[in-house]
């Protein structure tokens, strides 16, 4: 995860530096373009307009050389102007207009339209300068004026103002783009980006959520930023009310040995302080949750540390090991359980064999060593036989070989057994509608050994073991009912977990590996049957499985069974 997360940031602290490095240089190289476009421009136009101003005071100062303005009359000598102007060699495209103190032209039909213009009337006003005018045809023209001395005329110089107005003009469109490019660009970036961190935050969500481990991000001061939901069910805390909280003010944590953990212990911590990844073992953790239960986990912390190196969080995957510790206890449990039912045989068996080998005993005392012999044997094969149907069942390797078999029969055999050599008593109670089951004749006699042996284990030696069997629509319901010690709520909840043996001081008085009932209920389902119990402590218990019946009997096997047809 802390990978992922750390993959992650890399990958959108590259992207944005690209994107925005790649967005500023491009607004760079724009904006210079139209700086430098706008200034060279702006400085061609003062250009022009300075060298118009030139040679309108070369034709003023030629004027005034020549005598030509008459003083204050307004009068000025039209013949003397042509001939000055012709003489003068002008700048090709620059017309240039003379207008006397009256404002008459004195330059032809050309300059007649800007006759009472207020160009003219500035230059006669004793003004100089530059504007606009716009000439009966539709023509926009640029003029720079230069009055006469003693208001006695103006000089004008001008140009189409076509010729400067694309260049005044481009300033604003190339502004005009440029800004809308960039914002175009700009707002494409923005999109891409939050399209990134959105996609971003949602499949860290979804993964987050996925899990089924718990996950707890927290930051450099141990301030949670952050958990799933598999965290908030863990810890019994939702996240809107413990994000931006130290963490070990609601989580608390102990050892092996029942030990608060400091923060500074906590897997968390270390790795953010070593800056590398830190893992509990085994069961030593114990998370305190907030209703009280007391959960055993396994921790995972690792660093999240960004692209520069800078340490931005920690990650921790909680775990619940509860089962994982459950299995653990159990199996340490059919050690020595299975321990003791190996050595109490094999103690049995090793000591009447030397008592026959070393010493002279009479035929009573040596049968009756013999017989407990045998009976260790039993034991010792029974507890194997235990062991080897465990490891088939869960292997898938336990076969059935299903035929008609008679129930009454392998009843009988069962009943034999224990009433012969063990001297129970019995109640049966048979029921005359069904008598042949679809079943392995083998494991049926295995299931109803097993159910007659727990009946007879934990009842009263003189208490009578009742067997009865009743026809439910299509199957036998078969029942191996006692009067014992019964059950409690909490012994029926893990009657059939493989290796499960109560606490009770009156069921560990008794041998046993907890691995009987787990079998039985197996066979019975494996042969298309289910396996019940009803118990009430101090009362006895009922314990039911139900098998096919089978109306249609076909001949008998040399095993005894009947095959269906």
């Amino acid at each position: 995860m802390s990978l992922y997360r750390g993959r992650l940031v890399d990958k959108w602290h590259e992207i944005s530096a690209r994107d925005a490095s790649r967005i500023s240089i491009l607004m760079a190289v724009l904006v210079g373009l139209v700086v430098g476009l706008g200034a060279w421009e702006l400085i061609e136009l003062r250009n022009t307009l300075t060298r118009d101003v030139f040679q309108a005071n070369r034709v003023v100062a030629r004027i005034v050389a020549r005598g030509l303005h008459p003083g204050n009359e307004g009068v000025l000598d039209e013949a003397g102007v042509d001939e000055l102007l012709t003489e003068l060699v002008l700048e090709p495209g620059r017309p240039v207009h003379v207008f006397d103190g009256r404002g008459e032209s004195l330059t032809g039909p050309l300059s007649e339209p800007w006759e009472g213009s207020e160009i003219v009337a500035e230059g006669i006003g004793g003004r100089s300068g530059q504007g606009r005018f716009e000439l009966p045809d539709g023509e926009s023209r640029l003029a720079v004026y230069v009055p006469l001395p003693d208001r006695s005329g103006v000089v004008v110089v001008d140009r189409p103002a076509s010729a400067a107005e694309p260049r005044i003009l481009s300033i604003g469109l190339i502004g005009f783009l440029v800004a809308s490019a960039l914002l175009v660009l700009g707002t494409i970036m923005v999109g891409r980006l939050l399209q990134l961190i959105i996609r971003s935050r949602n499949e860290t969500v979804a993964i987050l959520s996925s899990l089924a481990e718990g996950v707890l991000i927290v930051d450099t001061n141990a301030v949670i930023l952050n958990m799933n939901p598999a965290m908030e069910r863990l810890g019994g805390w939702p996240l809107k009310e413990v994000k931006g909280k130290i963490f070990t003010d609601l989580f608390g944590l102990i050892d092996e040995h029942g030990d608060p953990i400091p923060l500074e212990r906590w897997p968390l911590m270390r790795a953010l302080q070593r800056r590398w990844v830190v893992t509990s073992r085994g069961f030593e953790l114990t998370l305190l949750a907030r209703d009280g239960r007391r959960v055993p986990v396994n921790l995972a912390a690792a660093p999240v540390i960004g692209p520069t190196g800078d340490l931005i969080a920690a990650v921790g995957i909680v775990r619940d090991v509860s089962y994982e510790q459950e299995l653990d206890q159990m199996k340490s449990s059919l050690i020595a359980t299975v321990s003791h039912e190996l050595r109490t045989p094999l103690t049995l068996i090793r000591g009447y064999s030397e008592l026959l080998q070393h010493r002279s005993l009479d035929d009573d005392l040596a049968k009756e060593s013999l017989v407990h012999i045998q009976h260790s044997a039993e034991r010792l094969g029974r507890l194997i036989e235990d062991l080897l149907s465990v490891s088939r069942i869960e292997s898938g390797q336990m076969q059935m070989r299903t035929a008609t078999v008679e129930l009454p029969g392998a009843i009988d055999e069962v009943v034999r057994h224990w009433s012969g050599s063990r001297g129970r008593t019995f109640e049966l109670d048979l029921d005359d509608a069904c008598t042949y089951v679809l079943a392995d004749r083998d494991r049926l006699i295995q299931v109803l050994t097993n159910l007659v042996s727990n009946a007879a284990k934990y009842s009263p030696d003189h208490g009578p073991i009742k067997i009865r069997s009743r026809l439910r629509r299509y199957s036998v319901e078969v029942a191996v009912i006692d009067r014992g010690i019964g059950l409690s709520k909490e012994d029926m909840a893990q009657l059939f977990d493989k290796f499960y043996r109560s606490e009770r001081e009156e069921v560990r008085m008794v041998s046993g590996t907890g691995l009987g009932l787990y079998i039985a209920r197996n066979l019975v389902e494996m042969q298309d049957g289910t396996m019940w119990a009803e118990s009430e402590l101090g009362r006895g218990s009922a314990f039911y499985f139900t098998l096919p019946c089978v109306r249609d009997v076909q001949p008998v096997l040399e095993d005894g069974s009947l095959e269906t047809s």
